[in-house]
């Protein structure tokens, strides 16, 4: 009997810290050496051999769900982080373009107000940047920025001329 007991101790830890096959194999070596221990013995030996094993079996189902809903809490929680983490980066992104557009926004407005009428960048001095070149409008951030170091460089130019 204690030997049937040091075996189920020492199966339980064999399953908790091994993997699902190697779990199947090492169930099955077991219940071969009780079987093996069942027909040496007589039938008193070989009903505790029978409830043994059905003892190893429910615990080995036992840990194998146990096993199997740790693996797809892992799995739902590896998806949560991801969808966490590109929600994040999108608010992220959306909020930098915003700050940036706020603070294009904002720039322009000093210029206005602080030149009188409009940058010096333009030509028609009505207020507006981005009227130079209606071709161009999908990327308005970049040709902005284009266009001031190209129109001020014209600007000083003529000036010198």
């Amino acid at each position: 009997m204690m030997i049937m007991l040091l075996l189920m101790i020492i199966t339980t830890m064999m399953i908790i810290s091994m993997r699902l096959m190697t779990m199947m194999v090492t169930m099955i070596i077991i219940i071969t050496m009780m079987m093996m221990m069942m027909r040496r013995r007589r039938r008193r030996r070989r009903m505790i051999v029978i409830k043994t094993t059905i003892l190893m079996l429910t615990m080995m189902i036992i840990i194998i769900t146990i096993m199997m809903v740790m693996m797809m809490w892992k799995i739902v929680m590896i998806f949560n982080e991801d969808n966490d983490y590109d929600s994040h980066n999108d608010d992220e992104h959306e909020n930098n373009n915003d700050d940036e557009n706020d603070d294009d926004d904002d720039d322009d407005d000093d210029d206005d107000d602080d030149d009188g009428g409009g940058d010096y960048n333009n030509d028609d001095d009505d207020g507006d940047d981005d009227d130079d070149d209606d071709d161009d409008d999908d990327d308005d951030d970049d040709d902005d920025i284009g266009e001031v170091d190209i129109n001020y460089n014209n600007n000083v130019n003529d000036d010198h001329r």
